[in-house]
Order: structure tokens, then sequence, then C-alpha cells
């Protein structure tokens, strides 16, 4: 199934121009609510276009009957946190009070409170549609929407090989990584962030390029620049993108010459580049420091807070534990996805022979493995994006490789949809917390007391005092 790149194109354009209207001071209601309007009905267009596919056909089968149920449930409980209260640490922390400020001075201004002030801001930008149409609610809502296309994306990439059931399953375990499960209803950034990664490399892997700069041409280069201008950490993906420009020329396709995709790849990087560079120069600008948050203020106070002295040492200890790495990430860490990643890895020993997507994916996956094993501190937000490729092209790899063994196929399907029912009963579980003030049965206050932890309480106390005295002052 083809993704529809005119809503994709459309939802590039969007979250720049939003930005743009940041910078130039222009956030004011009307142009934000249109925004986000225009916003709303193209994620309703690509969730209607993914019904359309899924319903059309599908086999009404015990099979299929279940994965639509679980589609529609897991949907279900991940909306629900769209109408809390923000309880998320960034979130509280600096996304919503620099929305809340952005949206006061109808402009990105440099808050000298906050250093997040400037970072590279396309997630904020998008997210602050959202809150100054519904307030919270809209910026959580905006999560949502981007959190349904992910889902979308990688069912429509793993729909031109697969069946619509075995894709649907690949998406619902996506759909239940523990950062997707948490940020599909918060102030985050990081699954924005991975809908634009996905739709940037996807480019790379396709194996047949159509004729002439193509509109997936410029949405990939759109969506590049939007990756790199929306956390300060995507710029450590930059060397994967030079090896994907780098393999996408040695693997030259039959109707291109080597000079032609040459010209296309600068053109590419020139459109990615004007969209990314402002944010980093303007960071330059207030600091003298292209990226002053991550240099100075990021990066060496959590070195030092786990006890080492400087990147050297950093490095060296983690080069001398890598063997550990597999089971870090899989089994330590604090952004959970899927064990089955890892064993689906496995087949990567049993094909004889790779195939370019295959490679390309490894390449992106073992690439973001590495970036989240040495950067600190070790998060799967980080790296979301990259785990998710890895994920579909393993998934498919598994499937076509035991495609003539049906017993092996349905072991398969049994492991991921007990994966899939396992974490879907974890998110029931997490949101029955939410069921007493949804049925006013407490009010905010009290349902913000059963996430104090000595953690986040500064943080509660902080947001929702200011927000208060704005409500307060508004009237």
């Amino acid at each position: 199934m083809p993704m529809p790149m005119q809503a994709v194109l459309i939802i590039c354009v969007l979250t720049i121009v939003s930005s743009g209207f940041g910078l130039l001071g222009l956030w004011y209601p009307l142009f934000s609510v249109v925004l986000f309007v225009v916003l709303l009905f193209a994620g309703i267009c690509l969730f209607l276009y993914f019904c359309k596919d899924f319903l059309t056909q599908l086999r009404f089968g015990a099979f299929h009957y279940l994965l639509f149920l679980m589609f529609v449930f897991t949907v279900f409980f991940h909306s629900i946190g769209i109408l809390v209260p923000e309880t998320g640490f960034d979130a509280l922390w600096y996304h919503l009070p620099l929305i809340q400020e952005y949206s006061t001075q109808h402009a990105l201004v440099h808050d000298e409170q906050f250093y997040q002030s400037l970072y590279p801001q396309y997630g904020d930008g998008v997210l602050l549609l959202g809150y100054i149409s519904l307030g919270v609610i809209g910026a959580k809502l905006v999560s949502f929407i981007f959190f349904l296309i992910l889902s979308l994306t990688v069912y429509a990439w793993l729909r031109r090989k697969l069946s619509v059931g075995d894709a649907l399953l690949g998406a619902l375990v996506v759909d239940l990584f523990q950062v997707v499960s948490w940020q599909s209803s918060s102030a985050y950034v990081d699954v924005i962030s991975a809908v634009f990664f996905l739709w940037s490399v996807e480019y790379f892997f396709l194996e047949k390029k159509e004729s002439g700069l193509s509109i997936h041409f410029f949405t990939a280069a759109l969506a590049t620049g939007v990756f790199l201008g929306t956390k300060f950490i995507n710029l450590g993906f930059l060397p994967l993108y030079v090896l994907l420009s780098f393999f996408h020329i040695l693997m030259k396709s039959r109707d291109k010459s080597v000079q032609r995709q040459i010209s296309e790849l600068i053109l590419f990087w020139l459109v990615t580049v004007s969209l990314a560079l402002p944010w980093y120069l303007r960071s330059w600008w207030f600091t003298g420091s292209l990226i002053y948050p991550i240099g100075t203020i990021y990066a060496v106070p959590v070195i030092a807070q786990m006890g080492v002295i400087g990147w050297k040492e950093w490095i060296m200890i983690r080069v001398q534990s890598i063997w550990q790495l597999p089971f870090e990430f899989f089994f330590r860490n604090d952004g959970y996805v899927t064990p089955l990643l890892l064993l689906f890895s496995l087949v990567l020993l049993m094909k004889k022979s790779w195939s370019r997507e295959l490679f390309l994916g490894t390449l992106t996956g073992g690439y973001g493995l590495f970036f989240w094993y040495f950067f600190p501190p070790p998060s799967t937000r980080y790296v979301l994006g990259p785990v998710i490729v890895f994920w579909i092209v393993m998934y498919q790899a598994i499937i076509h490789f035991f495609q003539k063994r049906l017993v092996w196929v349905r072991f398969i399907r049994l492991l991921c949809v007990l994966n899939v029912m396992m974490f879907l009963l974890v998110r029931v579980f997490v949101t029955t917390r939410s069921v007493p003030y949804l049925l006013h049965w407490e009010n905010q206050q009290q349902y913000l007391d059963r996430f104090r932890n000595g953690f986040l309480d500064e943080k509660i106390d902080a947001w929702y005092s200011k927000s208060a005295k704005e409500r307060t002052r508004a009237l």
C-alpha cells in the first residue's frame, strides 16, 4: 500500500510554516487555529485511507477480527491520556511552559530561564497549534494525531510486501512500544520526530525510484530537514544520512546515471540544510555555540552524575562493556521495546543474500543502537525512529524467510499476538489510574497527588500553579 504522499507533504509543509510563523512573530490565534484544522484534516484523511485499505482487504476470519479489535482497543486506551492532566516530566518542565510563553508572545522567544528555548523548535511549533486552539488538551491531541500517523506509516511500509493482517500486526507491535504508548497522548516531541525520520529514510529504501524529481523526493527532503530541526540530539544522525546517501549512489538503479543521482542528492541536502540550519544559527546568535544546550549544559552534567570524569572516560567504559549492549537495550532499558526484535534479527544469520532494504535497515538499526549505547544517558526516545525501521525490516525478513513454511509463519504471528496482548494489558492497567478522574470521583489535585514521587513534585507544582495564575490573569 503506497503512502498517500500528498497528505504527508501537507503535514511537512504545515510543520515548517507553523515554526516560520513563530520566527516571524505571527503566532496569532486565527493563523494557528487554521493550521490546526488543516493538521486534523490531513490526519483524518490518512486514517481513513488506512481504514479503507484494511477493510477492503480484510478476510473476515478469527485472526483478522482479533487484529481489528486489538487495534481498536489500542487506539482507545492510548487516547484516554488526552483527557487527563499532563504528568510527563519534560512536558511539565519545559515543553508546556515554553509553548505557553510562545503563545503569549505570539513568537519564538529566547527565555533565559529555559535553555531548552534554544532547541530546534519544529516539534514544539506544531504542538503549539493545538495549545493555542484547545489548550493543553489540544497539544496532547496533536501528539495523538502523530501517533496515528506513525501507526499508519509503519503499516503502509509493511504493506508493500506483506499481507494486510501481517502488516497490521507489525504496526500494533510498534504502537505498544513503551515510548510510543506513553507519548501518544503527552506533550512530547519524540513520536513526532520518529514520524519525520521514517518519512525521510524511506526514500533511500525504495528499490524502484520514480523518474524525475518526484513528490516522494521532495517530501523526504522536507522530512529530513524537519527531523534535524526537531531535536538537537537528532544532529547525531547526520553520519547515518551521509551513509544512506553514499549507498543510494552505490546501489544505483538502472534508469539513472550516477551524475544524475549525485545532482539529486545535492538538491536533497540543500533543501534539508536550509530547513534545519536556522535553528542552529539561532543558538549561535544567542550563545555563540551552534549546539549550546547539548554541549555545555546537558551532556557534561549527565556524565558527571554517572560518576565519570569526561567524554573519553565515558566512551572507554562503554567500549569495554559493549558486549552487554543487547542485554542492556532489550532487558534493562527504560524505554522498553520488544525482545522479539532481538529474536527476529537472528534471520540475518540465516539469509544467504541481503536485499537493499534489509541491508539499509540493518545499517539504520545498528547505527541507532550504537548511538543509544554511547550517548548519555541511554534512552530509547533518542533512537525511536531507527529502532522502528529496524523492527520493520526484521519483521518483513522473518516472514519472508519462512513464507513457504506455514507452521513457522503461524508461530511468528502467535509470538507477535502474545506480545501485543501482554502490552495491551499493561496499557489497560495504566489507564485504570485515570478512571476516577474521568468519572469525577476525584478532582485534578487528587489525581496529581497520586503521581508525586519526590522526582516530579517540583514540576507539577511549578506548572499547575503557573497555569492557575495565567487563567486568573485571563479572567
